[in-house]
């Protein structure tokens, strides 16, 4: 613990704790290639047995802390769990297949949600839920969380409206369309000004006959001035 942490590290070793189940948090030490190729199998969704002075305890990866420069694993959270009470996990949510409204048509797909709760005993959280994508075959369609196929061993905890997978129109034809749109209506406004200025120029214009009663008028307005 504590200033050891750094000496656990350089020595191929991960400090970690484990904790849940009423019991005290117990500071541990995981050798770092085990665990490695243990968490590469199993994720965060499969138990993991950490054996402590010959005993197994059942657990769930609950936290990984990660160091930004080495890329490496500083410190691990280990949950305990009761393989025979319910327990509820986030689960990473995999798009899979192929959507010809994506391929055929040029939309674009979005992932809205990456990850998903669910409720299960701890050996029967899956790894990931499958969100097949060939349903899809138009623009503007999605896939929610009550278009999931259901399972015995796991109950999603999600809202059964809340979107997973959506393909929305290609944002560039969108712009394209808005541009189209904004330089037909600014033509159409030159159009109609034209059209204003031109009656206003017609109805303005004097004869030519009334012309020369302008000087008139100025010259009227002289002896007034000089009064």
């Amino acid at each position: 613990m504590g200033k050891k942490n750094r000496a656990l590290r350089k020595a191929g070793n991960i400090p970690a704790a484990i904790f849940g189940e009423g019991k005290p948090t117990e500071p541990v030490t995981v050798s770092a290639i085990d665990f490695g190729k243990v968490f590469a199998q199993t994720g965060e969704t499969s138990v993991i047995y950490c054996v402590i002075d010959g005993k197994e305890t059942p657990t769930l990866v609950a936290d990984l802390e990660i160091n930004p420069v080495l890329e490496t694993v500083d410190h691990v959270d280990f949950r305990r769990v009761n393989l025979k009470k319910k327990i509820s996990a986030q689960v990473p949510v995999r798009v899979s297949g192929e959507s010809l409204a994506v391929k055929m048509l040029g939309g674009v797909l979005l992932q809205q949600v990456q990850e998903i709760e669910v409720e299960a005993l701890p050996q029967n959280i899956p790894q990931e839920i499958t969100v097949d994508i060939s349903t899809i075959t138009e623009v503007g369609q999605e896939i929610k969380v009550s278009n999931l196929s259901t399972s015995t061993d796991f109950t999603i905890l999600e809202d059964a409206g809340r979107v997973l997978v959506s393909v929305v129109a290609h944002k560039e034809e969108s712009t394209e369309s808005q541009l189209e749109r904004s330089e037909t209506e600014i033509t159409t406004e030159k159009v109609e000004g034209e059209g204003e200025e031109g009656a206003e120029g017609a109805e303005g214009e004097a004869p030519a006959g009334d012309k020369k009663a302008e000087p008139a008028k100025e010259e009227a307005k002289k002896p007034e001035a000089k009064k």
